[in-house]
């Protein structure tokens, strides 16, 4: 059986498919199965369906290239797809067509919608499993924003010891990527687990952890909303909320902040523009130069990179990661952080991993980074 963290998702803490009670069970097969060879067997219950197909998201490991289910005579669906990768994959079902999710397989928000994923199990990997350890909450807390006139949520985690210990702790603050949300980190990076097992190995310093949505959204009805308004709800919402709500260590050495793809380039204007506020910076699958892209979206705060006695005097890591698959343009990153290795700023650190844009990528990059943050 593989570890309970591949089954564990928003909706379920196990299996989807498990008998709840003679009026509320499903007596079909689970979605998706791993097996002992590394193939993956889906499975899709739909008796009037014509066609179902299962295919990956776009710029993941998966691949958007369509795969037939074939029926059988009790009304499901089956295929057995040989040679994913094995690391976290978006997928999404098509049945006749129309694109559907699966209710027996796990939840989660990718690509701006709800969307099912699967989580191929790596032997060389345990990292971020659930292990018999001492482990933390994740507790979701509300506030009044000034920036959006609304209410806001986020989802907090505090180490096995914070109600009890009654000391204060540092603070990592880390944004999930575009489309998503800020259930991201807890329920596809696993970063929760991620902690507890550091704490249990004594790999990591005792901190609370905080994801916020990365979208401002103000209180208008076309619901859109500006990149740079993220700074001033950091500064004047999420930061002093957070630091009057819980037991925070005082001072800015006692703060982090870092992100994945969107939330790296958040973590980034944010940092820069209130340099020395965030002295752990963490750039999971982003840029360090503006791109073509940018020309919409503020990009002054790039030049504060150029400063180096401004960030030997301000900045204790910044930690840049990408994986060896995803975009050539994040080689760009490699030139930046040996750029600044090479002008005197030895804070500057790069990792690489096997990997696209994807989660594996970024839980691999949470592990690391929490190793080195606070000490």
């Amino acid at each position: 059986m593989p570890n309970q963290v591949f089954n564990s998702h928003a909706l379920f803490f196990d299996h989807v498919y498990h008998k709840i009670s003679s009026n509320f069970s499903s007596e079909r097969d689970p979605g998706v199965t791993y097996l002992d060879n590394g193939d993956v067997e889906f499975t899709y219950y739909a008796p009037e369906a014509h066609t179902v197909e299962v295919a990956g998201m776009a710029g993941t490991s998966f691949g958007e290239e369509k795969r037939p289910l074939h029926k059988g005579e009790d009304g499901s669906w089956h295929c057995v797809v040989s040679g994913a990768p094995k690391r976290f994959h978006y997928v999404i079902f098509y049945v006749d067509g129309i694109a559907v999710t699966n209710p027996n397989m796990a939840h989660g928000v990718g690509y701006g919608r709800v969307v099912n994923y699967i989580d191929i199990p790596d032997p060389e990997m345990d990292f971020y499993h659930i292990k018999n350890v001492p482990h933390g909450n994740i507790r979701t807390e509300f506030y009044n924003s000034s920036v959006t006139g609304r209410v806001r949520d986020c989802l907090i985690y505090t180490p096995p010891t914070y109600d009890a210990s009654g000391k204060d702790y540092p603070v990592l603050y880390i944004q999930h990527g575009s489309g998503e949300n800020e259930t991201g980190w807890f329920w596809q990076g696993k970063l929760n687990f991620i902690m507890d097992n550091l704490l249990a190995e004594g790999k990591a310093e005792e901190m609370i952890i905080v994801c916020n949505l990365g979208y401002a959204y103000k209180d208008r009805q076309d619901e859109t909303y500006r990149i740079e308004d993220m700074n001033a709800l950091f500064m004047k919402d999420i930061v002093p909320f957070i630091e009057s709500k819980f037991r925070v260590k005082k001072g800015n050495e006692n703060r982090a902040m870092a992100g994945l793809s969107m939330g790296s380039y958040q973590t980034l204007m944010i940092a820069m523009h209130n340099l020395g506020f965030f002295p752990y910076i963490g750039i999971f699958s982003g840029g360090l130069t503006p791109r073509k892209y940018n020309d919409v979206r503020p990009t002054d705060h790039y030049e504060k990179l150029n400063d180096i006695e401004g960030l030997k005097a301000n900045v204790r890591l910044l930690y840049c990661t990408h994986g060896t698959e995803e975009d050539p343009n994040f080689l760009t990153v490699d030139n930046k952080v040996k750029e600044l290795q090479e002008k005197g700023f030895d804070k500057a650190m790069l990792f690489t991993c096997p990997g696209k844009h994807e989660w594996q990528v970024w839980r691999q990059s949470a592990y690391n980074f929490l190793q080195l943050i606070f000490k």
